[in-house]
């Protein structure tokens, strides 16, 4: 499942949520929803995309500087908040 949402607060910016059963995990569709999202927030005139995950899950944080080096990390306690600046960030076909 994905979620795309505006924030109220900051015209351009989207808040994605992504949620994979544990039966899809490990197959790319955390990949496919990720780089799909991107083209839909770019496509849709925003600039960034916003992500907020635990702060203990190194794994998804760690993918996601992969493929987007110039993403923006913030840590508040266990949650770490990710900004993706769409113009900079790698278009959605080479994060395949």
């Amino acid at each position: 499942m994905t979620n795309l949402m505006r924030l109220a607060d900051e015209p351009g910016v989207l808040e994605l949520a992504v949620l994979i059963a544990d039966a899809w995990q490990g197959r790319r569709l955390g990949r496919e929803l990720f780089a799909h999202s991107m083209t839909l927030a770019r496509s849709t005139g925003h600039h960034t995309l916003c992500v907020s995950v635990l702060s203990s899950s190194r794994p998804l944080v760690s993918a996601i500087g992969r493929e987007v080096p110039a993403m923006a990390t913030a840590h508040q306690g266990t949650i770490s908040e990710i900004r993706i600046p769409l113009d900079d960030a790698a278009p959605a076909n080479q994060l395949m």
